[in-house]
């Protein structure tokens, strides 16, 4: 028998005996539907309980709304869960109202849809006055305590549009969030008393201690607070249990968070709802939420623990008939992420792309590259590559950031798409100290307590928003002061990457990009690929599971039927009916064959190996003019020997070019083939003025004269090319 209850009041509604429910539990792993109950009919009965509990929905002349949902919580024997009714209709002539029962996750899943994390309830506020909190944020700073629910750490917020980004100086002054002053050994904080609006403007900011300072909330702490506005204690959660997760944090831009002597957790929260935070959390980790809904537990797991979990749970004993077994189709991953910040954007879909059209010679350097000969190359501090030309005075053309998708393209193959709602950053140096480095997070300053105003009048400054980012809390990697980046290696450590390691010895190795050995993809998401490509049938089995389980169904562990590890997807039952229940699962065991090495790899850029050089034959064409004007004074001698004695014509050198080749070429570094044909790139034809020395004897009063005479010839033609070196 089927018992529906008020959990606020304990009442019960009037349910025959012979009442049927049918409930739908799905597993988080493959959807975000939770458990749901199809529309069920409430008799509209005679004694008038369900009326009244329903708030009368029957009746068109009442005058208040009926309510729009009920939390209620469902028994039957053992089974019991908590959920929320919705009334869809009154269906008078027959005497019962349509409704429908969503079990605490389905209804959460719904919610987080449209609840922004701004409006969490139960929002911390720490007050204390502007000199503590500053002193507060001070010794975070200086010890990045993971325990702390916040982390402080330079954070560039220009938009860096107005300014020379290759220009150093322009970089030490852009407007950033928790400068550190620059006497060492301290690097305390400082705040400051100007800004930057969006025309590049510089605007004073007076009598506001605190300025520029912010603290980050920790991913960890604002799943804690989700969790708790949902009614939920929180379970397992690796963002507060992994030493690097623990570390990730959420930005924000906000210039005047601690001004009004408070740090207030809703000031310090971006402008996204509690799903596409959790949506990006599983694009970012694989992260899922499991809920069980009867210890009032929610349990955050990651696609790659549960696929890698060795333990199984046993149901060959609960299996009522043979199973059947559905053959589906391979699919691929594809991982994408936002990119509209500053320098952030690609200029191919994937880094095979990339590698591609460059010929794969791609070189790295911690820093924007100033080279004298031309190609791509990777600034690792910064996650940009540049292309520069073959002069070192040429400044470097932004190409691409490293944040390209992850997708294979296989061909004939369909997608499993997840895509990230928080912006993709790059990062810069500080320069007051080039041991540290402060993420690009490129919205400008937004204000929350100072209403934009600027020496006491009203700005016209548009607001600004707070889109959702990350970024890792690194601590005091190299340094007395902490930092943030999105990799997790040491800055400077190039070209060998050294991978931070904490004080208690666990090295780091995510990093905040899709593609790339430290990225999502290969970090979190490979053998959730290979499960799509190489296993995913669907399994369907009739169950006798006891009630019991049914009210708690474990989507977290793999089951293990027939010898074969199987994740539970879909587990529909009729609560209130003796029968068995169609189940249905996917395998997960990957089936041969398979290489998944050769499936996953990436290409490595073995560098920049060739570079374009100048060559011409200038010398052989002064010679030939040389010996031309060598022949003709010969014959001049010989024709006039009583006036002129010809000595010897040599070559000077060259003096101003009438035209010449360019120093400034921005072509793509030769190939393996270039170097060893020869080839000769770009020839053209140019004219210089070369100086030649004339000597030669002419008679005086019977004394020969020697006379030296240097000569200036302008019709010096010449031929001019590039050619391959190998770079030593």
């Amino acid at each position: 028998m089927i018992i529906i209850r008020k959990r606020d009041t304990g009442e019960v509604f009037d349910i025959p005996v012979d009442f049927i429910m049918q409930i739908d539990n799905t597993s988080p792993v493959f959807n975000e539907l939770g458990s749901l109950v199809v529309s069920a009919s409430i008799p509209n009965d005679s004694s008038g309980t369900n009326r009244r509990l329903l708030g009368f929905a029957n009746r068109a002349d009442v005058s208040q709304r009926p309510p729009s949902k009920i939390s209620v919580i469902v028994s039957s024997g053992s089974f019991t869960r908590i959920g929320s009714l919705t009334v869809n209709s009154a269906t008078n002539s027959k005497k019962t109202f349509s409704c429908s029962i969503a079990f605490d996750e389905g209804e959460m899943y719904e919610n987080m849809k449209d609840i922004l994390l701004k409006d969490l309830t139960g929002l911390p506020v720490i007050e204390d006055s502007v000199p503590n909190i500053i002193a507060r944020l001070n010794n975070l700073a200086h010890y990045d305590d993971p325990e702390s629910e916040l982390s402080v750490f330079p954070l560039y917020i220009d938009t860096f549009d107005n300014y020379d980004s290759s220009d150093s100086e322009a970089f030490g002054t852009l407007f950033r969030l928790n400068r550190y002053k620059d006497e060492a050994p301290n690097y305390d904080l400082t705040d400051i008393d100007y800004y930057y609006n969006s025309s590049g403007e510089r605007i004073e900011v007076s009598n506001l201690p605190g300025f520029g300072l912010s603290p980050f909330l920790r991913v960890w702490k604002i799943i804690e607070l989700i969790v708790a506005h949902l009614g939920y204690n929180m379970g397992r959660n690796p963002y507060k249990e992994h030493y690097q997760l623990r570390k990730l944090v959420v930005l924000n831009n906000i210039a005047d968070a601690i001004v009004a002597g408070k740090i207030d957790y809703q000031v310090l929260m971006p402008d996204v709802t509690m799903g596409d935070f959790l949506k990006s959390l599983f694009a970012r980790h694989g992260a899922r939420l499991f809920f069980n809904s009867n210890t009032r537990v929610v349990d955050i797991i990651l696609l790659k623990d549960i696929l890698a979990n060795k333990e199984l749970l046993p149901f060959d004993s609960y299996q009522a008939s043979p199973y059947d077994l559905v053959f589906t189709k391979a699919k691929q991953l594809k991982l994408t992420g936002q990119r509209s910040l500053y320098r952030t954007s690609v200029s191919q879909d994937t880094w095979e792309e990339f590698y591609k059209r460059y010929g794969g010679q791609i070189g790295s350097n911690p820093f924007i590259p100033f080279f004298a000969y031309g190609g791509i190359w990777y600034s690792q501090i910064q996650g940009v590559f540049y292309q520069t030309a073959t002069t070192e005075n040429a400044r470097p053309k932004f190409i691409s950031s490293i944040h390209f998708d992850w997708d294979k393209k296989v061909s004939d193959m369909d997608y499993e798409e997840i895509s990230g709602q928080d912006e993709s950053l790059t990062q810069s140096t500080i320069y007051t100290d080039t041991q540290l480095v402060a993420p690009v997070f490129s919205t400008g300053p937004a204000f929350s307590y100072t209403g934009l105003l600027v020496n006491g009048a009203q700005s016209d400054e548009k607001k600004v928003t707070c889109p959702l980012a990350f970024a890792f809390s690194m601590g005091n990697a190299i340094s007395s002061v902490n930092f943030g980046s999105i990799f997790p290696h040491v800055p400077q450590s190039y070209p060998d990457i050294e991978y931070y390691v904490d004080e208690e010895g666990n090295e780091y190795n995510y990093a905040l990009t899709y593609s790339g050995k430290d990225g999502a993809f290969q970090r979190f998401f490979r053998d959730y690929d290979a499960f799509f490509r190489y296993s995913n049938h669907e399994v369907t089995c009739d169950f006798k599971l006891p009630v019991v389980n049914l009210s708690n169904l474990n989507f977290q562990k793999k089951i293990l039927l027939d010898n074969q590890p199987l994740l539970l997807d879909r587990v529909p039952h009729k609560l209130g009916a003796k029968e068995t229940i169609a189940v249905t699962a996917r395998t997960t065991r990957l089936y041969q064959p398979y290489d998944l090495d050769a499936d996953y790899a990436e290409p490595v850029s073995e560098g920049i190996l060739y570079k374009w050089v100048r060559a011409d034959d200038l010398e052989a064409a002064a010679e030939t003019e040389r010996a031309n004007q060598e022949i003709n004074w010969r014959k001049w001698a010989e024709d006039n020997p009583d006036k002129y004695r010809f000595i010897s014509y040599t070559k000077i050198g060259k003096s101003d070019d009438v035209t010449k080749p360019s120093t400034e070429l921005w072509f793509l570094p030769p190939t393996k083939e270039d170097f060893e044909s020869g080839r000769k790139a770009s020839k053209a034809t140019y004219v210089t003025k070369y100086n030649y020395r004339h000597v030669w004897e002419y008679p005086d009063n019977g004394t020969w004269i020697i006379v030296n005479d240097d000569q200036q010839y302008n019709n010096v033609s010449y031929s001019s090319w590039l050619e391959a070196e190998l770079i030593s």
